[in-house]
C-alpha cells in the first residue's frame, strides 16, 4: 500500500524533471530573443535620435554617448545592452554617418542580433565571424544621419549597404557609397551605379549667394576664392567641373575664383538696342575671366583758319558755356580748347559698374 502510493509521486517528480529539461531552454532562448530586440537593437535606435537631436540642436557631432546624457537627450539606463555592456558611436559629420558599437559575448545573442529584421540598420562583426561566433564579440550598426540634419533633404531607407566600394548589384540595387566623403544614395540601373537626386537638393556645382562671413559658410560648399582642392575628397565637385577652372597638379582642382565679379551666363545673345540696332553680347568661354571695357566713345570737331570750332559729331559739341562737359576757350582768335571731363556729371571710378552690394559666392561639393 505504501509503495503504491509512493509510485505516483514519484513519477510525477520525473516527469517534471524531464519537462523541466525540455521547456527551461526554450524559455531561456524566448527570454534572450525578447531582450535582444526590445532592448539590445532598440536601445540603439533611441541613441541615433539622439544624436539626431544634439546634431541637430548643436550643429556638431557627440564624440561620446556620455555627451548625449549631459545635453539631456539620453537617459542613463540606455546606455546598457541588456548583456552587461554598454555602448560607444563614433559621428562622421562630414560623411554623414553614425556607428554605434556593443559588445556581445553570448554565441546565441550574437546570431539573434546579427539576423534581426527589427533594426533600421544590419550590425556587423568588427573581426572575423569563426563557427558562427564574432571572435572579437564586438558588433557595429552604421547608420546613414539624414540629410535634414546634415546637409538637406533625404530619403531614409534601410538595410542599404554603407560603404566605399560598390554592393553586389545582384542583391542590393541601392547603395550609401562613402567614397567621396559623404554617404551618398546610388541606384543600380541595371548597367551602373547612378547617384540619386533626392528632391529639395542641391545639385552638386551649383553656385549660391552667401551674406555671412567666410568662416560661416555651411557644411557642403566651398568659397569661391579659386581654392585648390583635392580631387579625391571632393569627388563629386571634381566629377562636374573637372579642371574648366584650373589646377597646377594631377590631384587638385581649382573652383570658380568670384572674388570682385559678376556672373555672366555663358555663350553669346543678340539685342535690340531700339534705334542703335542689333548688338550682340558675348561671354568669354565657359570659366575664363572677362576684364572690363566700355563701347567705345567716338566724336569729332573742326573749324577753318582762325574761327572757332564750327563743327562737331559724336560724343562732343561746341558749346561756349562752361556747363557741362564741355569747355571752349579762346584768346586772340588763336586757339580753342575743348575738354572732356565726364566726372563734372556722373559719377566716376577706375571700373564700369552697376550700383552693387558684395557678398559671398559659394558652391555646392
Amino acid at each position: 500500500m505504501g509503495i503504491n502510493f509512493l509510485l505516483p509521486i514519484i513519477a510525477g517528480i520525473v516527469m517534471t524533471i524531464m519537462v523541466g529539461a525540455q521547456v527551461a531552454p526554450s524559455i531561456v532562448e524566448g527570454v534572450k530573443v525578447k531582450k535582444t530586440q526590445v532592448q539590445t537593437i532598440n536601445n540603439q535606435e533611441v541613441i541615433f535620435e539622439a544624436i539626431k537631436r544634439y546634431t541637430t540642436i548643436k550643429q556638431v557631432a557627440p564624440t561620446s554617448i556620455q555627451d548625449l546624457i549631459d545635453a539631456g537627450y539620453l537617459k542613463t539606463n540606455v546606455n546598457d545592452n541588456g548583456f552587461g555592456k554598454g555602448y560607444t558611436i563614433n559621428v562622421d559629420k562630414a560623411l554623414g554617418v553614425a556607428t554605434i558599437t556593443t559588445t556581445i559575448e553570448d554565441p546565441r545573442v550574437q546570431e539573434i542580433f546579427l539576423n534581426s529584421f527589427t533594426s533600421m540598420s544590419k550590425p556587423i562583426c568588427t573581426g572575423t565571424i569563426v563557427d558562427g561566433v564574432c571572435d572579437t564579440n564586438d558588433f557595429k550598426t552604421t547608420f546613414v544621419i539624414p540629410n535634414e540634419v546634415m546637409h538637406g533633404n533625404a530619403l531614409l531607407m534601410t538595410g542599404i549597404p554603407i560603404q566605399a566600394t560598390p554592393p553586389d548589384s545582384n542583391i542590393n540595387k541601392y547603395w550609401y557609397d562613402t567614397s567621396s566623403g559623404k554617404a551618398t544614395l546610388k541606384l543600380y540601373d541595371g548597367t551602373k551605379w547612378v547617384k540619386v537626386n533626392l528632391g529639395g537638393s542641391v545639385s552638386v556645382g551649383s553656385i549660391e549667394t552667401f551674406a555671412g562671413i567666410a568662416a560661416k559658410i555651411p557644411e557642403g560648399y566651398l568659397l569661391c576664392n579659386g581654392q585648390e582642392v583635392s580631387r579625391t575628397t571632393y569627388k563629386d565637385l571634381f566629377d562636374v567641373i573637372g579642371t574648366t577652372y584650373g589646377f597646377t597638379s594631377g590631384t587638385t582642382f581649382k573652383v570658380p575664383d568670384l572674388r570682385g565679379k559678376f556672373v555672366r551666363g555663358n555663350g553669346s545673345t543678340t539685342f535690340n538696342s531700339g534705334g542703335y540696332g542689333n548688338v550682340t553680347h558675348s561671354s568669354a568661354g565657359l570659366g575664363v575671366v572677362q576684364g572690363d571695357a566700355i563701347r567705345n566713345l567716338y566724336g569729332h570737331v573742326s573749324g577753318m583758319g582762325t574761327t572757332a570750332f564750327d563743327f562737331s559729331n559724336g560724343v562732343l559739341d561746341i558749346s561756349f558755356s562752361k556747363n557741362g562737359v564741355i569747355g571752349t576757350g579762346a584768346s586772340g582768335g588763336y586757339y580753342d580748347d575743348i575738354i572732356f571731363n565726364a566726372s563734372r556729371v556722373v559719377p566716376t571710378a577706375n571700373e564700369n559698374r552697376p550700383i552693387n552690394m558684395s557678398m559671398n559666392y559659394i558652391i555646392k561639393h
